[in-house]
């Protein structure tokens, strides 16, 4: 799992499913113990605070990193003054919120259901289009796709 210090939406190809929800520090130490992390963290300070909170080393590595579909990330959001050369904890007032990051990528098939009508269904996986079915990534688009093929003839 990579360990990051920040967040953001160019780390992600489109089109992509966020779910972000927020650990207690507990759990966040269960996470690092059990999965292992990669550090993104850039800055030195970070990874002396974040080795001493997660019980876990965290070496220093700034470089660009991307999330692709399926991919976890551990986000350490530091909230507080710039951390003082040397720190290795948080300065008073200053405190971590730690998340978890998870990254979908959806897919969306229309189908002719056997019956002449024109479904909608979800994939998590990109799927091999079958004669007769439409594979969008863009939700909008398949609903269209679904629409127009819906319509009575005229």
């Amino acid at each position: 799992m990579k360990l990051l210090n920040a967040f953001s939406l160019s780390m992600v190809t489109y089109p992509a499913l966020l779910r972000v929800e927020e650990l207690s520090l507990a759990d966040a130490r269960r996470v690092a113990a059990f999965e292992g992390l990669e550090s993104f963290v850039g800055h030195a300070d970070a990874c002396a605070v974040y080795s001493a909170l997660l019980g876990v080393p965290v070496s220093m590595n700034r470089v660009s990193v991307g999330l692709a579909s399926t991919e976890t990330a551990l986000v350490g959001q530091y909230h507080g003054p710039r951390l003082p050369e040397g720190a290795t904890s948080l300065p008073e007032g200053a405190t971590i919120k730690w998340l978890i990051v998870d990254v979908y990528q959806k897919y969306y098939v229309v189908y002719d259901n056997g019956s002449g009508f024109w479904e909608l269904a979800g994939a998590d996986e990109k799927p091999e289009a079958k004669p007769g079915e439409y594979v969008f990534s863009d939700l909008g688009l398949a609903r269209q796709k679904a629409h127009e093929l819906n319509q009575p003839n005229t």
